[in-house]
């Protein structure tokens, strides 16, 4: 099986981003996405953002099943936009896997609580989503993680070492195989980071000495981290790649074949 986990950067590079997914979901079972937004205005933000950038990946994987879980509405990144708008992480499972739910979870606010905090920036509610699916007669979790976005240092807080708590406290109550993926917002030298790997889970990020998942087109460019891909022992992992000339985000995609 093959799994692509991105940040997608709100639809910013739209066009080189759904010809990648066009390509890729040749042999891809299953994309988690952050960053996607749903709206009925086809326009796009003053920061470059599409505003409906669900509907044209929609259209990339018609034989896919979404799975959109808003984490907060009527507010994009920074800002609050007059007309319905909603942002949130995205799965999108291959038709072939049939016996699959999804659902999601807030490990940081409730949906759409937002305040700004001492210097004025936007502080959103963050959800994982939840994916089971059953193949070949096993039974698998996938969880698809955007987290805390500051402080931008992505070091520590309380917060974020809650946010690992909570998405633990789901990835120990499943017993089959289990990958988390997404764009973490953390560094690798964290306690945030350290948790999840001391739970069992291989960070396939140091395993293979992958050197970035941020790309070019990164404004923040002595931050190399963000994403991340964590498996449980018994996923048998055949490649996990994070291509490093991808220029479709200000992330890099992370490739997973397994089983």
């Amino acid at each position: 099986m093959k799994l692509i986990s991105l940040n997608i950067w709100g639809g910013h590079d739209l066009t080189p981003l759904l010809n990648f997914i066009n390509d890729q979901s040749k042999d891809t079972d299953i994309f988690c996405f952050q960053e996607v937004i749903n709206s009925e205005n086809d326009g796009v933000s003053k920061e470059g953002y599409k505003y409906n950038n669900l509907v044209y990946i929609k259209n990339c994987l018609k034989n896919y099943t979404c799975y959109f879980h808003p984490s907060h509405e009527n507010f994009l990144f920074d800002s609050p936009t007059n007309f319905p708008l909603e942002v949130g992480p995205a799965i999108f499972v291959k038709n072939i896997i049939t016996e699959k739910n999804a659902k999601d979870l807030f490990v940081f606010r409730k949906k759409s609580e937002i305040t700004l905090d001492n210097k004025g920036r936007s502080i959103l509610p963050k959800n994982i989503q939840i994916l089971k699916f059953r193949k070949n007669g096993r039974d698998y979790m996938v969880i698809n993680l955007h987290g805390i976005t500051f402080p931008g240092t992505k070091l520590d807080t309380a917060a974020r070492i809650k946010q690992s708590k909570k998405t633990l406290g789901v990835l120990n109550n499943f017993n089959g195989k289990k990958i988390l993926v997404g764009d973490f917002n953390l560094m690798p030298s964290t306690k945030s980071i350290k948790m999840l790997e001391d739970s069992g889970l291989v960070n396939l990020i140091k395993k293979y000495k992958i050197r970035k998942t941020r790309s070019n087109l990164n404004i923040y460019g002595k931050q190399r981290f963000a994403d991340y891909t964590l498996v449980s022992k018994d996923i048998k992992v055949h490649n996990f790649n994070v291509p490093q000339n991808i220029l479709i985000s200000d992330h890099l995609p992370m490739i997973l074949n397994f089983n």
